[in-house]
């Protein structure tokens, strides 16, 4: 893992399997456990601070397609084949003592502050400082 991974802090664990793009631009702390068949899309770059616990099945992207239709493609060419599918990348962070439920998926850009929990089976598109859980996402109970 050391030489997959950009960095790890003391006392890491994480189970098989482990499915990452890259892998040189994810950062653990100290004491952080990943669970088993967590995907972490590295386009950019992933920092896990210290003390992080992270259930089965989560998912971590930094990679997106744009959303229109020209920018994600391009311009048809006189033979009409194109650039497919274009990309746009943008890191993640994630606090100190964070706790993320099984399944959650984690999207471009997001920052989840220190002492959050994340429930399972979320979808974060936007930024947390709280305990935040359901579907869609809503915040539960804000920290103190």
């Amino acid at each position: 893992m050391r030489e997959l991974l950009g960095g790890i802090g003391k006392n890491f664990w994480i189970a098989a399997p482990f499915f990452v793009d890259y892998g040189n631009n994810i950062y653990f702390g100290n004491n952080c456990e990943i669970n088993m068949n967590c995907t972490f899309l590295d386009d950019n770059i992933i920092y896990i601070e210290d003390d992080a616990l992270i259930a089965p099945n989560m998912q971590i992207y930094t990679v997106f397609h744009p959303t229109n239709a020209l920018d994600r493609f391009g311009e048809p060419k006189e033979d009409n084949s194109f650039e497919f599918c274009k990309t746009q990348t943008a890191p993640v962070t994630i606090g100190n003592n964070v706790w993320i439920g099984g399944g959650a998926i984690i999207m471009p850009s997001i920052t989840i502050g220190n002492n959050v929990v994340i429930g399972e089976e979320v979808l974060l598109q936007k930024i947390f400082w709280t305990i935040a859980y359901g579907n869609p996402c809503q915040v539960k109970r804000e920290n103190k």
